[in-house]
């Protein structure tokens, strides 16, 4: 029996073997298999990323050699083809270390845009970007660039696009100028958004209407520049050619301000319009800016400026009026009152001989920022019966300039507010402007025999000759 056995048990155990043979076999393949597919992947992606490399290297290259052409030899210095060679060289460091061509294939997609803004390629980035998810890209390049001629392309084809809306386009333009200090590129903005003005007249587009709020930023903010512009028109170390560069950009502020039907009698309507319908905003938000005037953190005196400048009604002008004239108001508070007063774009008039003659003091007081903010908001005073009353004040003051108790500084701003509304008036004002115009040259005459008004003597040359200029 125990030979009978022997062999059974014997066979038993070969059965085992096998099995656990056959099972190692099959993890074997199963292990094989699974490292040939990493394997398989692995060369996959080294393939994919070899290819990668390739393409964009070849792109790189034929982009390089058409920079090349487009070219000189000294353009190839300037900053905006260095930046395109720059982004060439990072779209390739990039390849060298993806995984995959997607991120490659949308920087080379973009490259063309940045190459037709590069070299002032209005018609070619139209025709390669004319929808609205590529110039969602080569706006933002525009924005970003430190360029001239990179933003006056995107100025170019915002000018004709069909993409936004032309209130929209307007506002891009503007964004694009805005802060950048380059008075060529300033210019090319306001010429091209009153270009694209009259599309939106020839549409009847609704922006334009009186009362609509979505111009009403860049109207606040043109108006704004435009004042300054004025104010600057003031000072009185400005040579000739600086004189003539800042009335240069005023008369095109004006120029788009009235494009838009934004004149100098109709601001104050075009602004308060725009608000409603709604009440005014609530007295005791002026009251808290009212009180803000005399904090002593500076950005809340500048906030409170803004807030009354935004929304300047009777009641607050008349809290204003009275903080300039009572003597025992702070310093703070006057300025303040006189800045709002300068910056709102609201029409204020000065109705009252007392108000009149407290802002005409103010342009010969002590403080020179008191005398260029006063001066400033007087320039922008265009009421017939208030710029009469305050144009014979000022040619009383130019006139009594050697009497006693007469303030140079005084004199110097009756000089320039009056020389700037010899440019400004309206055609209504004609007489006016007749009037102020035989005045200066009476009084540049009597001048001259006294050296003490040398500069004012100048003002009035550089006034009057930007005048016939205009």
């Amino acid at each position: 029996m125990a030979d009978e056995a022997s062999p059974s048990r014997f066979q038993s155990w070969v059965n085992r073997a096998q099995l656990l043979l056959s099972v190692i076999t099959a993890a074997g393949a199963f292990y094989i298999s699974l490292q040939q597919q990493r394997l398989a992947d692995a060369q996959a992606k080294l393939s994919l990323r070899v290819e990668t490399q390739q393409k964009t290297s070849r792109y790189a290259e034929e982009m390089t050699k058409y920079i090349e052409k487009l070219a000189s030899a000294e353009d190839k210095e300037k900053p905006r083809l260095n930046a395109l060679m720059i982004d060439l060289v990072d779209a390739i460091t990039s390849a060298a270390g993806s995984q995959s061509g997607d991120v490659e294939d949308r920087r080379l997609v973009h490259m063309p845009m940045w190459l037709a803004l590069s070299t002032g390629n209005d018609d070619g980035l139209r025709l390669i970007a004319g929808n609205a998810e590529r110039q969602a890209i080569w706006l933002p390049m525009a924005m970003q660039s430190g360029d001239k001629k990179v933003r006056e392309t995107a100025m170019e084809v915002l000018k004709t696009s069909r993409i936004q809306r032309p209130a929209e386009i307007l506002k891009s333009i503007f964004e694009l100028s805005d802060e950048f200090d380059n008075q060529d590129l300033e210019l090319k903005a306001l010429t091209t958004m009153q270009h694209v003005v009259v599309r939106m007249k020839r549409r009847s587009d609704p922006a334009l209407e009186p009362g609509d709020a979505t111009l009403q930023p860049i109207v606040t903010r043109a108006t704004s520049v435009r004042a300054s512009l004025r104010g600057a028109m003031a000072a009185s170390d400005l040579s000739l050619e600086e004189r003539t560069s800042i009335g240069m950009r005023e008369r095109a502020y004006t120029a788009l301000l009235e494009s838009m039907g934004v004149n100098e009698l109709t601001v104050a309507v075009a602004t308060s319009s725009a608000t409603s319908p709604g009440p005014m905003p609530s007295s005791n938000v002026n009251h808290k800016a009212l009180e803000a005037l005399e904090s002593d953190d500076a950005e809340m005196r500048r906030d409170a400026r803004a807030t009354l400048a935004g929304q300047l009604d009777p009641a607050t002008t008349a809290v204003l009026l009275k903080n300039i004239k009572d003597p025992k108001s702070s310093y703070r508070a006057r300025l303040g009152a006189a800045v709002v007063l300068k910056e709102t774009s609201r029409n204020v008039t000065l109705s009252s001989d007392d108000d009149l003659r407290a802002i005409i003091a103010l342009i010969g007081d002590n403080d020179a920022t008191m005398r260029m903010n006063a001066a400033e908001f007087l320039m922008k005073i265009t009421d017939p019966a208030t710029v009469n009353k305050a144009s014979a004040e000022l040619m009383r003051i130019v006139r009594d300039r050697d009497g006693a108790g007469a303030r140079p500084n005084q004199v110097y701003n009756a000089v320039a507010v009056l020389g700037t509304w010899l440019r400004v008036l309206p055609k209504s004002l004609s007489t006016e402007r007749d009037s102020i115009r035989k005045f200066m040259i009476e009084q540049r005459a009597g001048m001259a025999a006294s050296e003490s008004w040398t500069q004012t003597r100048a003002l009035i040359d550089d006034l009057i000759k930007l005048n016939d200029s205009a």
